[in-house]
């Protein structure tokens, strides 16, 4: 069931995520490829690719209410995996400069993604009150063999 007050809901990945001094989030090089390089002889755990996301949320102003925010990975293998635990976020502990703007969260976080496979795509997903509202995907990809031909 769609949640009303929900204005809209964004998933982000990038290389690096900045908070200015005066609170702006900046998002550096927005990318949906990751190379990696399996090592033999290292476990694969030890292997780990950093994927770093922005979601947001963004509320009605009359929403004062609180809601439960979750981080979840989907894994090439449709494995979902939960990002952490949820998130309680109350509406109306957000304070604003002016009245009657949205309210919302912003959450900036990384996740190591282990390479169990030889790539594919996976998905970082916003869940909000228990509903999926933003699902981006990205691409793990073995970095190809460098050409030695003349």
């Amino acid at each position: 069931m769609p949640i009303p007050s929900l204005i809209s809901a964004n998933v982000l990945i990038c290389e690096k995520i900045l908070r200015e001094a005066d609170g702006v989030i900046s998002v550096i090089r927005l990318v949906d490829l990751f190379y990696f390089t399996l090592r033999e002889g290292t476990p694969p755990e030890q292997q780990a690719v950093v994927v770093t996301f922005l979601a947001t949320g963004k509320f009605n102003p009359q929403d004062i209410s609180q809601h439960l925010i979750q981080l979840r990975l989907v894994r090439t293998n449709d494995e979902a995996v939960d990002l952490g635990e949820p998130i309680p976020f109350i509406l109306s502990d957000v304070e604003t400069q002016i009245p009657g703007v949205p309210r919302g969260f912003n959450i900036i976080a990384q996740a190591p993604i282990i390479p169990k496979q030889t790539g594919g795509t996976c998905y970082i997903v916003l869940v909000v009150d228990g509903e999926e509202v933003a699902r981006t995907p990205f691409t793990l990809a073995e970095r190809p063999a460098p050409d030695t031909k003349g």
